[in-house]
């Protein structure tokens, strides 16, 4: 019985937190999305500290989890490490969005530990995914660094989008599926607000202010949803054959 209780307690006390968690980060995320809509004060520094925080509540998630917490980690300090560099910083681009393909590499790693199945299928398959895209930017004749690692981590992005549809059957799942298409949302708005300086492609004032605001408007919560996914039970090990 006394175990039965620790177990209800500990239970508890990990919901209380999670709960506090995401109180927290909609407070932080309503205070920099109103900034952002009423042409306030600068929110690079609060934006970057939601950012920080989700790393941190994977920290916390650790011990109630096994190798999915460990996964979750360890791409988040790639999304805070590129972060670093492509907000916080503002410069070293190229490096700043590379950091975001061993992020999602690892998240496609967590699907595969999922799914209980042998990891070279799914190596072959993003191996052969970059392999078109580098092929691609080739022929197009794409010169730019960072032109390349965007597409690369775009593809690598959308691939885990869709692949977490088919695992998308329990509420955890259901999560970090949210997260990756919301994830890819933000992305999108950052290609509308950068499409001139890129491309030259004149964008609507309207649609520039509103991929402005809502790339963030959507990243934080893929971050929050991706975070507090973690499962708490013990998985499977990984196979690679």
């Amino acid at each position: 019985m006394k175990k039965s209780n620790h177990y209800i307690n500990k239970e508890t006390a990990d919901r209380f937190a999670t709960a506090v968690f995401i109180i927290l980060q909609t407070i932080l995320y309503s205070v920099f999305m109103w900034q952002d809509f009423s042409n306030g004060s600068d929110t690079t520094n609060l934006k970057y500290a939601t950012i920080c925080l989700c790393l941190v509540f994977t920290v916390y998630k650790l011990p109630f989890s096994s190798i999915d917490g460990l996964l979750v980690f360890l791409a988040l300090l790639f999304t805070v490490a590129s972060d670093t560099f492509t907000l916080l910083i503002n410069d070293y681009f190229t490096l700043g969005v590379s950091l975001f393909i061993p992020a999602q590499l690892i998240y496609g790693l967590r699907m595969r530990v999922w799914a209980e199945k042998p990891l070279y299928k799914s190596i072959i398959a993003r191996f052969s995914v970059i392999v078109a895209v580098v092929l691609g930017a080739t022929v197009a004749q794409i010169a730019d660094g960072l032109t390349l690692v965007t597409a690369i981590y775009f593809s690598m992005l959308l691939y885990n989008a869709i692949e977490s549809v088919f695992f998308a059957k329990t509420f955890k799942r259901i999560l970090f599926c949210i997260g990756l298409w919301l994830f890819i949302c933000c992305d999108v708005c950052v290609g509308l607000y950068n499409l001139t300086d890129v491309l030259g492609v004149a964008v609507n004032k309207e649609v520039f202010n509103f991929a402005s605001i809502m790339m963030w408007g959507f990243y934080l919560p893929s971050q929050v949803l991706i975070v507090t996914s973690i499962r708490k039970e013990k998985l499977a090990p990984l196979r690679f054959k």
